[in-house]
């Protein structure tokens, strides 16, 4: 699936403008909060899998502190 369907399919809903792209790397919640200039805890992380027809996609934080 390329950026561009992405865009595409999320334009039905007004939300395709939102989608951004960068030219660094975001691969990891440390490089993500690097290209956005924030901190790591306001990364969500997400994988997703592929289920016979369906899909599921899991959303967690990206950051944690130690307590």
């Amino acid at each position: 699936m390329s950026v561009q369907s992405v865009k595409d399919y999320l334009d039905r809903f007004g939300a395709g403008g939102r989608v951004l792209e960068f030219d660094v790397s975001s691969a990891t919640v440390d490089l993500a909060a690097e290209a956005l200039g924030c901190e790591g805890a306001r990364i969500a992380k997400s994988i997703a899998f592929s289920v016979g027809e369906g899909a599921i996609l899991v959303v967690s934080a990206g950051g944690y502190e130690d307590r």
